[in-house]
């Protein structure tokens, strides 16, 4: 059976940015790992998409995604 694929966005400009990493840590642990691929999609405060680091921040103790330098990876989410 082929694993349907779901992006998590979290994060994001909003003052609920830690809310929002929360939330996204119980939706990623709620989904069943048989059947679904989760792939974690973080936005920082300054509102740029964070993919490469965003499974670590969910496993993190640390819920925050701060502003960082430029990753080497584009993200675009197309129709």
């Amino acid at each position: 059976m082929t694993k349907i694929r779901v992006g998590i966005l979290f994060g994001g400009r909003s003052t609920e940015h830690e809310v929002s990493i929360v939330s996204a840590r119980n939706v990623v642990a709620a989904l069943d790992p048989e059947r679904f691929e989760a792939v974690p999609i973080g936005i920082d405060k300054s509102g740029r998409f964070r993919p490469l680091s965003s499974k670590a921040l969910l496993e993190s103790a640390n819920p925050l995604l701060e502003a960082a330098p430029s990753e080497s990876v584009e993200l675009r989410l197309l129709p």
